[in-house]
């Protein structure tokens, strides 16, 4: 007749137990470890800047590499009024954002009612 040896699963019910004690107790300070931004990616740091900076309605592309440094495309309402490339102007970084702190220069091409206007270069400080 076999023998069940119950000590066994018992204490491996308890080291599981305890994993999950310990993994839940790691979890949030990890998780939120992780969600913090990248100080040191360039797309990140240009993408939270427009977001948060465009008035309502106006977008930006995701930021690319050119040969000059990096680039957007801004999207500018079609019931908006003014001077496309001088709204370009106006949205650049000030000196003291992150922008600066991982790119050295971005061209903006403002898009207004489907049309490309003159784009405007932001440089580094």
């Amino acid at each position: 007749m076999a023998s069940i040896n119950f000590g066994a699963k018992k204490k491996t019910l308890c080291g599981l137990w305890l994993f999950a004690v310990v993994q839940l107790a790691i979890a949030p300070p990890l998780a939120a470890q992780l969600m913090q931004k990248d100080q040191g990616d360039p797309r990140y740091v240009v993408r939270e800047y427009f977001q948060q900076a465009l008035p309502q309605g106006w977008w930006a592309t995701d930021p690319m590499r050119d040969p000059w440094g990096w680039s957007v495309d801004l999207h500018i309402p079609v019931d908006w009024r003014g001077n496309p490339a001088s709204a370009a102007m106006a949205q650049c970084p000030p000196p003291e954002s992150d922008v600066w702190l991982v790119i050295e220069s971005l061209s903006i091409h403002p898009i207004w009612k489907t049309a490309p206007w003159a784009s405007y270069q932001c440089l580094k400080r």
